[in-house]
């Protein structure tokens, strides 16, 4: 081989060499960089929504009707569900979106904040239907009488347009849940309205396209009605069908309706459960709120 092509032959050599030292270098650095950043994210899952805690309790249960405001772990099918239980009337129920300057709640921590400026605390809070990017709602959104946000009549994809669906409400003191276009026919006007979809149980009858021993599962959260006027709030700890998840509310709550408020960013703050739910932002955020207990003052000789 002549001097000149060993000497380009070299220059070849070192240029590759040169060029799979960058190559190799940079996807090293990936993989040391992501790999982190993957089992973070699942850290912060876990961290952010709590392993569902066995029940003791054998065959299914129900929660008895007229109890104050609040929660407890109740097992149905095999499953463990958290309810929370309000009555329009005797518990002030709220729904939260944004605060006086625009700015959406997103997280339980802000909502908590706010109320403590005032006196007051969530005795539970739960995300209330599906919402926008932006955190808008959906459909219709009635805070303090005011619509925020108008019904949704179109159709469209995914489980809000899996009809029928609904809107939850409360009007002069009475809770409900009634078929969208229903509820807008009658012309009700609501204290308080969030609209979501599908309709799990509308009249004792589950949704029709629910299918029994579903494959497809996911946390779930909703709300219910029974016949007295009380309002059940529910939420899966495990992944759940929509066919079990209707049938909790219709065979196991004995609520005669009942709307799907949504599924995987389901979430849930409840002290007394010891459940904090932090991980995903949400739009419309519905809660029970009381004061805050203020210590008595010792009297003399105390």
């Amino acid at each position: 081989m002549s001097e000149s092509k060993a000497i380009i032959l070299g220059n070849f050599m070192r240029r590759f060499y040169y060029r799979f030292s960058l190559a190799a270098g940079f996807c090293l650095c990936f993989v040391a960089a992501v790999l982190p950043l993957k089992s973070g994210r699942s850290s912060a899952l876990a961290a952010g929504r709590e392993k569902p805690k066995p029940i003791a309790a054998a065959g299914d249960q129900t929660v008895p009707p007229g109890q104050k405001a609040g929660c407890d772990r109740l097992n149905f099918a095999g499953q463990s569900f958290i309810i929370c239980r309000a009555r329009p009337g005797r518990d002030t129920i709220r729904l939260f979106l944004a605060d006086n300057a625009g700015r959406p709640y997103k997280y339980f921590r802000n909502i908590r904040a706010e109320l403590a400026q005032h006196g007051q605390k969530p005795l539970f809070l739960m995300n209330a239907g599906m919402y926008h990017k932006d955190y808008r709602p959906v459909g219709l959104y009635i805070e303090n009488g005011n619509p925020l946000s108008p019904p949704a009549r179109h159709s469209g994809k995914g489980n809000f347009f899996m009809k029928p669906n609904g809107i939850f409400y409360i009007a002069g003191g009475k809770a409900g849940i009634m078929e969208t276009e229903t509820f807008i026919k009658a012309g009700i006007k609501a204290d308080l309205a969030t609209q979501s979809g599908p309709l799990l149980v509308r009249g004792n009858r589950l949704h029709h396209r629910f299918i029994l021993n579903s494959p497809y599962k996911e946390y779930r959260n909703g709300v219910g009605v029974t016949a007295q006027g009380e309002v059940l709030f529910a939420i899966s700890e495990g992944k759940v069908n929509f066919d079990t998840f209707a049938r909790l509310f219709r065979d196991g709550l004995h609520t005669p309706d009942a709307l799907f408020f949504d599924g995987s960013i389901s979430s849930l703050y409840a002290p007394e459960m010891h459940r904090a739910d932090w991980f995903y932002p949400m739009g419309p955020i519905i809660g029970v709120i009381a004061p805050v207990r203020q210590a008595k003052p010792l009297s003399q000789g105390d």
